[in-house]
């Protein structure tokens, strides 16, 4: 029985956004998409949350600021 560990890899910023915009853009499954870069599917979901947690959220009432700014330009 041999007993091999796995080395653990170290991905850029650049790739992870990389391959995020990837997934986003092209439609490709997450597990195609893993396949094709060698990515564990659990890293990059976790990518993913991270990623999806650091985003800017939006005002609530984004929808009455648009109207406002419309009604200015009036």
């Amino acid at each position: 029985m041999s007993n091999k560990l796995r080395e653990r890899k170290n991905y850029s910023m650049e790739f992870k956004l990389r391959m995020l915009k990837e997934y986003y853009e092209s439609g490709s499954t997450k597990y195609r998409l893993c396949k094709k870069y060698s990515v564990d599917y659990v890293t990059f979901s976790r990518w993913e949350g991270y990623f999806e947690s650091k985003t800017l959220s939006l005002p609530s009432d984004l929808t009455e600021l648009e109207h406002q700014v419309y009604m200015a330009r009036k």
